[in-house]
């Protein structure tokens, strides 16, 4: 596994490493500006801080903070330091801008073992009737106030224990991990056990260095729930004896108990070291990577939709390149972000679907590629799916992310004052917006703009009022004809749609927001910007609703435009490419590269965009009537398959050897209404062939052990509408 990184925490602190961690930096606002560098009287906190000799990093940031921490008036005990920060600012300015000046180093911590997913380090030597250890999802809480989300991790029935020799990676590391208890755990205690206490340690040669006890009830108090304990650092040395181990003390009298789901979650062997950090120039720039949650290609003014609904995007896509036919690679969010954070197909990332939705340590992900290069990384995700818990967060210093929706209101200050506390170094900057994901709350004055009034009768969930019942096929009759308007009104249809409208206005503003703020602090010339959506939104397109359910354009076919030094402006791309290039894409411009990645185009260069198949799925799909189906697409030239390898016929009760297809060409039928399977036999089979080929490819890559979701992210995706209620988690199949 390529080493992650990660600046240092502080004991206590819910989220920091790198494979996540920090925030903060010196602000000036343009070059060889002293006077601006910093607020009188103010130090950022949580920002690079010089000192004699090197620059450390200080972190402390909670995972749903919506802002990053506060200016704060600088202690005496700090105010000598700004005397430092000024020459090197003045040095800094003083240099040549070609030549990316040095700006010190910053201290960082290497994750090396992410130990739950190495099962060669590892073995159980001794357990009770409850089994071995094995990896899990633990989940303490349900409560997305409350530290307790789902962890993969290692699970160890007590009595249990693992044992580990401490690998050989050069040097002195540490330990750090979590300890806690499945919410499930109280189901497991017998009736008549009134609770029992549970205590998780650490041993290092022999030698029982940490320990935490953990009282399990039957009937708890109001005010008592379970939250992840975090372990304090612990040093260790290459060839030392590790013990993790589970222990429990039973009332007297009291036979042994079921198998307790408890453990140890984050395990990880990390190392600390230092790397240069420098500014960044035309020639070496920063990056900024924009996704937008759920974003139609079609209903930006670019694209061809209403003039002035999208001005700030436009305006970017006149000084960059525009691509035409830009795709995502699934219609729902967690394959398509990794997609774009590794530029794997989703077969190969395999974050797929909810049995399988942590991303695997050992994929390199952009963030971790440009981290090791010396770029400051952050993060501010506003989708609940995109968490530290499913592991989005490797390769970022700082990972702002929440268990819930965050409007664009709540977090824009956030990115923007990241923005100005690391305009002085070379960084990557990646926001994830949801204004366009249902349900929306658009800005009043785009609502006041796209006009029409809010049915009274408007179900308070939106379109997700319809969108099971349009799912469990009652939205068609027998033979396959939408029924969408008989089972959702007109008017409904309506405001869904001016709804739509303007939450793409109120996204554009948003975005227009880190525009302006790159341009205040004058770094337009040495920043690339890339923009685009993870999918679509179906507003009943095709008798649906919301995303998810199929292969369409209106979910797959997204924005994709970059800008910034060095770029050719006002180009546009009419190839069909994949956005999932944007990774491989925005490595180069560190000099950096995927080691198992093949096949990639380079967006920067336009003239060097080749037609090349482009590969798409979904394993939520919606195929004439089935529901949760795996579905397969696939773009070549003009011409677009779909494949349901468990599809059917309206009304069929089996599935063919070959499962069902659509084609459509898409230069005639742009919006894929006229299936031409049944008339196009050969190019079909070429087709289904191409694809299957791929399918294998990408297959061979799956980083192999993956986990699916705890409790609490199917209850999340529930929430949203991916899954129905009758969804369960793997550890509720056991």
């Amino acid at each position: 596994m390529r080493g992650s990184w990660g600046f240092r925490p502080s004991h206590g602190a819910l989220h920091v490493r790198r494979k996540t961690m920090s925030k903060g930096q010196a602000t000036h606002q343009s070059r060889g500006s002293l006077s601006s560098a910093f607020p009188s009287g103010l130090f950022p906190s949580g920002a690079l801080r010089c000192s004699p000799g090197c620059w450390t990093r200080s972190t402390h940031q909670h995972q749903n903070s919506p802002l990053p921490d506060t200016l704060h008036k600088a202690s005496a005990k700090s105010l000598p330091r700004t005397g430092i920060w000024l020459v090197a600012l003045f040095l800094w300015a003083c240099s040549d801008a070609s030549e990316a000046p040095k700006l010190g180093t910053q201290a960082f911590t290497r994750v090396l073992h992410r130990i739950a997913f190495e099962p060669e380090l590892w073995e159980t030597v001794s357990h009770g009737p409850g089994g071995a250890a094995e990896v899990r999802v633990i989940t303490p809480s349900m409560a997305t106030e409350e530290d307790g989300a789902d962890l993969a991790g290692l699970l160890l029935p007590p009595p249990c224990t693992v044992r580990l020799i401490v690998p050989d990676d050069g040097g002195p590391v540490w330990l750090k991990g979590r300890t806690g208890l499945d919410l499930s755990a109280r189901a497991a205690l017998p009736a008549d056990t009134l609770g029992v206490e549970i205590t998780l340690a650490v041993s290092v040669d022999g030698e029982e260095v940490w320990s935490n006890a953990h009282i399990l009830r039957r009937q708890p108090a109001p005010d008592e729930g379970f939250l992840w304990q975090d372990l304090p650092p612990i040093p260790l040395r290459p060839g030392q004896e590790l013990l993790f181990s589970s222990r429990i003390s039973l009332p007297l009298g009291q036979a042994d108990l079921p198998r307790l789901p408890v453990g140890f979650g984050q395990l990880e062997i990390v190392q600390d070291g230092e790397q240069e950090l420098a500014a960044a120039t035309a020639a070496r720039p920063s990056i900024v990577l924009i996704v937008m949650d759920t974003l139609r290609q079609d209903h930006l003014s670019c694209y061809g939709y209403k003039a002035g609904t999208t001005p700030a995007l436009d305006s970017l896509a006149e000084r960059g390149i525009l691509f035409e036919n830009a795709y995502a690679t699934a219609s729902w969010t967690w394959p398509a972000t990794a997609s774009i954070l590794t530029g794997l197909a989703p077969e190969a990332h395999g974050v797929v679907s909810a049995s399988e939705c942590l991303l695997n340590p050992s994929v390199e992900t952009l963030p971790e590629l440009l981290a090791e290069r010396g770029l400051v990384t952050g993060a501010i995700t506003c989708n609940p799916l995109i968490v530290a818990d499913k592991n989005f967060d490797q390769g970022f210093d700082y990972f702002d992310s929440a268990h819930k929706f965050r409007r664009s209101t709540l977090v824009i200050g956030a990115a923007r004052d990241w923005l100005r506390l690391h305009a002085g170094v070379r960084f990557f900057l990646y926001v994830q917006l949801v204004d366009t994901h249902e349900l929306y709350h658009p800005l009043s004055s785009a609502t006041l703009r796209v006009g029409g009034h809010l049915p009274a009768d408007y179900p308070k969930s939106g379109m997700d009022a319809y969108h099971q019942d349009l799912l469990d096929g009652r939205g068609h009759d027998a033979l396959g004809h939408s029924r969408l308007e008989e089972l959702v009104p007109p008017a409904h249809l309506e405001w869904m749609a001016l709804s739509y409208e303007a939450a793409v206005i109120s996204a554009d503003h948003f975005v227009g927001q880190l525009l302006i703020e790159l341009e205040a602090l004058g770094l337009e010339e040495s920043t690339v910007v890339a923009f685009t959506s993870d999918h679509g939104e179906e507003l009943g397109d095709h008798g649906l609703l919301i995303h998810g359910h199929s292969l369409y354009p209106e979910l797959l076919r997204v924005p994709l435009i970059l800008a910034g030094p060095g770029l050719p402006r006002g180009a546009r791309v009419d190839t069909p490419v994949s956005n999932r290039h944007l990774a491989p894409s925005l490595a180069a411009l560190a000099g950096a590269s995927f080691e198992n990645l093949t096949g990639s185009i380079d967006l920067l260069t336009p003239a060097a965009v080749t037609a090349q198949p482009v590969y798409f799925s979904t394993q939520t799909g919606f195929w004439n009537g089935r529901r949760e189906v795996a579905l397969f697409g696939l773009r070549e030239g003009g011409w677009e398959l779909h494949w349901a390898p468990e599809g059917a016929a309206w009304g069929a009760t089996e599935t063919g050897a070959e499962g069902d297809v659509r084609l459509f060409c898409v230069s005639e039928d742009p919006e894929q209404h006229d299936d031409l399977a049944a008339e196009q036999p050969k190019r079909v089979a070429e087709m289904l062939r191409t694809l299957r080929q791929e399918l294998a490819r990408n297959q061979a890559l799956h980083p192999g052990q993956s986990l699916g979701a705890g409790k609490r992210s199917i209850q999340a995706l529930i929430d949203i509408g991916y899954l129905g209620t009758d969804s369960e988690t793997e550890e509720d199949a056991d």
